[in-house]
């Protein structure tokens, strides 16, 4: 998920050949959004069920799970000390 469509302010103004652009990138993003939910277990589910665009709750998931270096870098160290028990 590296681009995210913008949704227009007014779609009153859009003409049609807009309006079948922003459909079909609509389409998408639900296609996207429901492949995201349905990929993932239900604790991670509850944590992101809220997130109405797929680009959104991607990178929740981005967040939460990646981290930066330093971020991973604590996880791995606790990690290790979990197992040293």
């Amino acid at each position: 998920m590296e681009v995210a469509y913008k949704e227009p302010k007014n779609i009153d103004n859009l003409s049609v050949a807009q309006l079948k652009d922003l459909k079909k990138k609509r389409s998408r993003d639900v296609a996207a959004l429901g492949f995201i939910l349905r990929g993932v277990d239900d604790p991670i589910f509850l944590g992101i069920m809220r997130a109405t665009k797929a680009k959104q709750t991607w990178k929740t998931l981005q967040s939460e799970y990646e981290g930066d270096v330093k971020v991973r870098a604590v996880n791995l160290q606790s990690l290790r000390r979990q197992l040293k028990k």
